[in-house]
């Protein structure tokens, strides 16, 4: 005999959205319960006998989820001299998808049972496991007249009268009411009494929550453009199948310690909520770097189980860049880079002036270099347009540019830069002042130059440090703020065809000290204490100061005769007894430099001592 069951298990999230549940649990709401609104897609009629026939016309099951009532009803049949077969039932139906199990159950219901006019006890009003044997709730045989749990709910309500909670562990559950003569014969039972057409067995479910666990991972299967061999690009998609009893309600792509994501519609109200997935899509995550990178897919079920995959991709999303190197005479070299696939081939094409068309040069593309002869014309004064692809299929195409720094003007005076450098005095604003042309040497007027500067100290971030525009000439200038040694990045990035160029500057900026003497001038052998305090433009010091050298010139040549060291503020002090011999001496501090404070090798002023 199979009894009758109903499960509820607390709805922890509303349909369509995926549950707030435990990893490896979730719920199945139904009807009246919380974020099920009013829908039963959970249980379902049966009607069971032992012989394995079926009687509908002994038994009432009405679904109303959805509907007016909202409830779900199995009954004798509300009709006087109306039977039921011996061991026959109707019941509420729930069953638990493959390899689950049910494990706890919330529901709001009500059950009764009532004796016939002449007195028999002929049904059973019963919630059941699986097993069919195991009642954890109901009225049964020798049940007392007007046997009843639960409560009447009216339409549209829950209480705390109606509701119950039970742990179970099972993969079926049945709530329902079933023929069983109280007198141990093989008759029918009378459904409803005769007086007035009351059913005698009758089983109300107004809302149920089904917790269902779930402890299998999924199954996941990536494939696509993405998993093919050699470089790919960030454009390229992965593809997956994944499966799972309850269904599958994500997947995710993790690399480089992004992840995108791809989210499927879920009901939690159906047993199984997710659908399995065939050729799904994941985009490669934005903002992935580029390089031999370890991507992780994971399939989530219905549960939160995840599937994982792992596959190893190389991935170059950065086009190659070309910098206009040399362009003298005939000859013509640009400079071809790409940090990750490498640069696999490429193109120059050059004409006179922009009423020619262009033609394609024989070029030679060794050691990251573009090279070509030009078969006419000078190479300063002709159009170019070069053409390089990488490894991974990235392409750039443009005409290319030339970026100079060519000084640093401190005050009224200027600076060269030499080998992307250029010395300004400590304390001092300078502005950096550049060109920028196209490949014949056109001034390219109107682009914007931007610059990052790095705090030449190790580990140190590049930080937005300004940006100009260029001028009819096509020259620009930068201002740089008095400070410490920087490197700065100096950038065109490319525009109306032209191809993107940098250039970086080291700005070097020397160590500045104060020096004081406790007397200048002496009558003889005599100790003096030098003082003073290392300038710092709001750098730090470490913790343990700086080391310091003092100077004395003597004979033509400075000569080192004592060192000390900073405190954390930059103060320093030093004694030295001298012996006494008549002269003029110069004084001064040589600060070294040292790679925890970013200023480079410098001297404070140099003051007299006069000895006899």
């Amino acid at each position: 005999m199979r009894g009758l069951g109903v499960l509820f298990v607390m709805a922890a999230t509303l349909f369509p959205s995926a549950p707030a549940a435990v990893a490896g649990t979730y719920d199945v709401v139904s009807c009246r319960a919380p974020g099920a609104g009013g829908v039963n897609s959970a249980w379902a009629p049966l009607l069971s006998a032992l012989d394995g026939s079926q009687q509908p016309e002994g038994f009432d099951l009405i679904y109303d989820c959805p509907g007016a009532s909202s409830q779900l009803v199995a009954r004798s049949a509300a009709r006087a001299g109306q039977d039921a077969f011996w061991l026959h039932s109707a019941n509420h139906h729930f069953t638990a998808p493959a390899g689950t199990a049910i494990t706890k159950l919330v529901i709001w219901r009500w059950g009764q049972l009532v004796k016939t006019d002449g007195g028999m006890n002929d049904w059973a009003v019963v919630a059941q496991t699986d097993d069919g044997n195991t009642p954890f709730e109901g009225c049964t045989l020798g049940a007392a007249y007007e046997c009843r749990f639960g409560a009447i709910e009216p339409a549209g309500s829950l209480t705390n009268a109606s509701r119950a909670e039970y742990a179970v562990n099972t993969a079926v559950l049945n709530w329902g009411v079933s023929c069983v003569p109280g007198d141990g014969t093989f008759r029918s039972c009378q459904t409803a009494r005769q007086s007035d057409g009351y059913p005698l067995a009758s089983m109300i479910i107004y809302g149920s929550v089904v917790t269902i666990t779930d402890p299998q991972a999924p199954t996941v299967k990536p494939g696509g453009p993405l998993l093919a061999t050699g470089w790919r690009r960030p454009g390229d998609i992965l593809t997956y199948d994944a499966s799972d009893s309850t269904g599958i309600r994500s997947a995710r792509l993790e690399m480089g310690g992004r992840t995108a994501r791809d989210t499927r519609a879920c009901d939690y109200r159906r047993p199984a909520p997710c659908s399995n997935v065939a050729g799904g899509r994941v985009s490669v995550p934005s903002g992935v770097p580029d390089g031999v990178l370890t991507a992780r897919i994971v399939a989530e079920d219905a549960a939160g189980n995840p599937g994982v995959a792992e596959r190893i991709i190389k991935l170059d999303g950065t086009p190659p860049t070309a910098v206009l190197e040399r362009a003298s005479g005939r000859w013509i070299v640009i400079s071809l880079t790409d940090a990750a696939s490498g640069v696999a081939g490429a193109t120059l094409e050059v004409r006179k002036n922009s009423t020619e068309p262009y033609r394609t040069l024989d070029a030679k593309v060794e050691n990251g270099r573009l090279s070509a002869k030009l078969d006419r014309g000078s190479a300063s004064r002709i159009d170019m347009r070069v053409t390089v692809r990488d490894a991974a299929g990235n392409v750039t195409q443009g005409n290319p540019t030339r970026l100079t720094v060519t000084s640093a003007k401190v005050g009224r005076r200027f600076r060269k830069v030499r080998s992307g450098r250029v010395k300004v005095p400590f304390g001092r604003v300078s502005t950096l002042r550049g060109r920028l042309t196209l490949s014949a040497g056109q001034a390219f007027a109107g682009q914007t130059i931007v610059a990052t500067a790095a705090v030449r100290r190790r580990r140190a971030p590049a930080l937005p440090a300004g940006s100009a525009v260029t001028d009819r000439r096509g020259r620009f200038s930068l201002r740089v703020p008095a400070g410490p040694s920087r490197t700065y990045r100096v950038a065109f990035n490319g525009a109306g065809g032209a191809l993107g160029v940098a250039r970086g500057v080291s700005v070097r900026v020397p160590a500045s000290s104060t020096i004081h003497a406790s007397r200048t001038r002496l009558p003889g052998a005599v100790r003096v204490r030098f003082t003073g305090r290392l300038r710092t433009r709001g750098e730090q010091i470490p913790g343990r100061g700086l080391v310091l050298i003092l100077q004395g010139r003597e004979r033509g040549h400075w000569r080192t005769f004592a060192d000390t060291r900073t405190n954390r503020k930059g103060s320093w002090h030093v004694s030295y007894r001298f012996s006494g011999r008549p002269g003029r001496y110069p004084i001064r501090v040589r600060i070294r430099r040292q790679s925890t404070y970013p200023f480079e090798l410098g001297y404070s002023r140099a003051l007299i001592v006069h000895v006899g």
